[in-house]
């Protein structure tokens, strides 16, 4: 379905409301989006009669995202490989000066970030795993 529909956390569901307000106003250049999903669901959401698909499709904003989708297995081995010592997978990037990382355990949680090296290493991963998946 849509990243809105009965997504458990409130937190995410404010900050993209927010971000697609912000686009709609021009206040935002753009969003890259990376979708995780279980091989199984691959093909189904990128059809375009997906509620996904439909959902980004229908935003009026839409030429300012840029959303792409990719296997949660090959995520996460590539998580694996550039932060050997972290499973906090999920985070978002606000443009080169802050980084946002989820608590793995706790995703009431997590961590603001702001002008460091880890930045530029999330970033770097980010545009790699990108790079690599299929757009949506």
């Amino acid at each position: 379905n849509s990243p809105i529909e009965d997504c458990p956390d409130p937190g995410w569901v404010a900050y993209w409301n927010h971000a697609v307000y912000l686009m709609n106003k021009k206040k935002i250049a753009g969003v890259h989006i990376l979708f995780l999903a279980p091989d199984s669901f691959i093909d189904e959401l990128k059809k375009p009669s997906s509620g996904l698909k439909q959902y980004l499709d229908g935003l009026t904003c839409k030429e300012l995202i840029k959303a792409r989708l990719v296997s949660i297995d090959f995520y996460t081995k590539k998580f694996n490989s550039a932060f050997k010592f972290s499973n906090n997978m999920d985070f978002g990037i606000y443009g080169d000066n802050m980084l946002f990382i989820y608590n793995s355990d706790n995703h009431d949680y997590g961590w603001y970030i702001r002008n460091s090296d880890q930045i530029k290493l999330y970033k770097s991963f980010f545009e790699t795993v990108f790079e690599e998946a299929t757009d949506l």
